[in-house]
């Protein structure tokens, strides 16, 4: 974890058990983002993140990829939805992935549970 609020989420694999204080990684909307560095560049076509769904809130988010920090790419835009999201795009080396979620429709932070990448 480069950046986002409580880390330990994406590694610790408490995702099952999550709640209002642990089993999760978050930003404040309007500052940061989740970023997470992978110990080598991998080959990746999609990824899954599973959104805070305990509740009735939505989510906007977008996911932007890169291999050096500095030229990303965004693979995925989406507005209101919520629990796993499937992410798929062009089969390309990924060292970095940052989160962003501009909106929630119950409060000011963006939450993501749990974030699954299987290289190939």
């Amino acid at each position: 974890m480069v950046e986002g609020d409580n880390g330990n989420a994406f590694i610790d694999g408490t995702f099952a058990e999550y709640d209002g204080e642990t089993g999760f990684t978050c930003h404040t909307i309007g500052t940061g983002c989740i970023m997470l560095q992978l110990p080598q560049p991998y080959l990746l076509d999609q990824m899954k993140l599973l959104l805070w769904d305990k509740g009735k809130r939505q989510y906007s988010y977008h996911v932007e990829i890169s291999t050096d920090k500095k030229q990303w790419t965004r693979i995925i835009e989406k507005n209101l939805v919520s629990s796993w999201r499937e992410v798929k795009f062009n089969h390309q080396p990924v060292v970095f992935v940052k989160i962003g979620g501009p909106h929630n429709t119950a409060n000011t932070d963006f939450h993501v549970v749990h974030i699954a990448c299987q290289a190939q």
